[in-house]
């Protein structure tokens, strides 16, 4: 965002939603905070002064606190901050190498994706990024070698997000984006745990009929070669048998006032 000075007024704009609206958004009131002295003044030469605390500083602190203390201290902060606290579950939820309490990100997942009553257009950036950083914590699981997990976790997400939208004002698409992530999210851990073909097969063609928002869309050209032959003749035969509860059309027989 940008701050400066236009004809002896102060002129802004910003890339976030409110401030795309045209208004004074809390990164304006931010940056200003920075660019003013306590009092009033421009902070002229701010730029050349040397924090008198760093973050070095706060490292070097964290290092000697004891065990305890530190625990203590990250607890504080995970009880008053929800999404320090959502990536910590997530992280204990990991007991042992090779074992993952789903339960406990399906819970996470669910959480960041709750619309509530509706998020409107000027929430619904925050709303992504909730979203986002919990979607980055399943991303990171296909690195550490759950890539069945990941596949369910996705398809969980997926379900959320899809059942959300009719409740968020999407008109940037944050959304959407996010489905368009989890779709590449879940076929990538696909290519990596090889589930069972014909189960995938009936799953993504259950979803790719019944869903609103293209999820899924060309999943059998998408993941042939994760279908196999197996996999494609499942989908082939519930295509066919999905076409054959269509009614026929039939042609009227024109009566006698048409033809005359």
């Amino acid at each position: 965002m940008k701050l400066w000075i236009k004809r002896g007024s102060l002129e802004y704009a910003c890339t976030c939603p409110v401030g795309a609206d045209g208004a004074f958004c809390k990164h304006c009131v931010a940056v200003g905070i920075v660019w003013l002295e306590p009092d009033g003044k421009r902070a002229a030469g701010r730029k050349d002064r040397k924090p008198a605390v760093t973050m070095a500083d706060v490292r070097s602190y964290l290092g000697d606190l004891d065990k305890t203390a530190l625990v203590e201290l990250v607890m504080k902060q995970a009880l008053e901050e929800e999404g320090l606290q959502q990536r910590l579950l997530m992280q204990a939820a990991k007991k042992t190498p090779g074992e993952l309490d789903l339960g406990t990100y399906r819970a996470a997942i669910d959480r960041a994706v709750y619309a509530g009553d509706f998020i409107d257009y000027h929430d619904v950036y925050d709303y992504a990024r909730r979203i986002e950083d919990t979607v980055d914590s399943v991303e990171a699981l296909l690195k550490e070698g759950y890539s069945r997990e990941v596949i369910d976790l996705a398809e969980h997400a997926l379900a959320a997000v899809e059942s959300a939208l009719g409740s968020v004002d999407d008109s940037d698409g944050d959304l959407g984006g996010i489905l368009e992530r989890l779709q590449a999210l879940h076929h990538a851990a696909c290519v990596k745990a090889k589930p069972d073909p014909e189960a995938l097969a009936k799953r993504l063609f259950a979803w790719e009929l019944r869903t609103d928002w293209d999820t899924f869309y060309g999943a059998a050209e998408k993941y042939s070669r994760i279908l196999g032959e197996k996999g494609l003749a499942t989908y082939r035969r519930l295509a066919e048998e999905e076409w054959a509860r269509i009614p026929a059309l039939r042609a009227r027989a024109k009566t006698t006032s048409q033809i005359g």
